[in-house]
């Protein structure tokens, strides 16, 4: 196995041509990092041997050179069949003065002392090959769901971000207005939209002759995640959200993607964590490293 659990990792500045391949792909990192400010990386080496490369955004941020991405984004990468100690990662960014809070990429070898206490947050992955493989890795209410909102007359489009941003930004808003929870402002839609072009998709849900729910889609490859979504809740009686993420999942795998990301689940999200699974989801951890 490449790299180890040492206790020498060391960081040094990489390019985006160092990167690991996998999921996500680092073009889908580099760019949204670029969003913030102007994307660094560094690779992280176990004696000379790389075992992952992280992004994050460059220049004067709190006195430092870089800092990992904002929530809800991975901003590390493992290296394929290296293992990364995360007691020895954390020492080497507190080492190297980076400001971090690096969320890990999930799905990779990661080991410390005590794992738990780096577990921060969930994923819901489901690898597919096929549509049809994705549907029937769907639980029986997941399924019963999609159909109930076929019959109640919900139909769902699938649109570019950038031309469906006024009708999923409302429903954005009135999600988080439910939640109590900070509207992220329409802008920073809008920069997603222009950063990431034809890979950035909204899939709209109607019922009704207007907007009930809505997925956004970011595909980079045979990778998608879904980077947020909402609906109304009192549409929920005829199931939208299941019939879009559904749409969403199909059409993506249709068109290549074969590792869907349903995107970070918060610890006392239940709901989330329910519907997620029932749409046929991984639990996944999330490990953040914090200095």
């Amino acid at each position: 196995m490449r790299g180890g659990a040492g206790r020498g990792l060391s960081l040094r500045p990489a390019t985006l041509a160092e990167a690991p391949a996998g999921a996500p792909p680092a073009t889908f990192v580099w760019t949204y990092a670029g969003l913030f400010g102007r994307p660094a990386a560094y690779q992280v080496l176990d004696g000379d041997r790389p075992v992952a490369w992280i992004c994050g955004v460059g220049g004067a941020v709190r006195g430092h050179g870089f800092e990992a991405l904002p929530e809800r984004f991975y901003g590390l990468l493992p290296d394929e069949g290296a293992t990364l100690d995360l007691d020895a990662l954390r020492a080497a960014l507190a080492r190297s003065g980076v400001t971090s809070r690096v969320q890990c990429a999930p799905g990779g070898d990661y080991r410390a002392a005590d794992l738990s206490a780096f577990h921060r947050l969930d994923t819901y992955l489901v690898a597919a090959a096929s549509p049809d493989q994705a549907y029937q890795g769907m639980a029986r209410v997941g399924r019963q769901g999609v159909r109930k909102a076929e019959r109640s007359g919900v139909t769902v489009a699938r649109r570019p971000l950038a031309a469906a941003l006024a009708a999923f930004h409302a429903l954005h808003a009135a999600k988080c207005e439910r939640h109590g929870s900070p509207v992220m402002p329409e802008t920073l839609f809008g920069r997603i939209a222009d950063a990431f072009g034809e890979r950035a998709e909204v899939f709209l849900a109607e019922h009704g002759g207007r907007p009930v729910a809505a997925a956004l889609v970011v595909r980079e490859g045979a990778y998608a995640i879904f980077a947020d979504g909402s609906s109304l809740a009192e549409a929920w009686r005829v199931c939208p959200n299941n019939l879009t993420v559904w749409t969403a999942a199909r059409s993506c795998l249709e068109r290549g993607a074969r590792l869907l990301d349903y995107g970070i689940t918060l610890p006392g999200d239940a709901g989330g964590h329910r519907f997620k699974a029932h749409l046929g989801g991984v639990r996944t951890p999330v490990y953040e490293v914090t200095t």
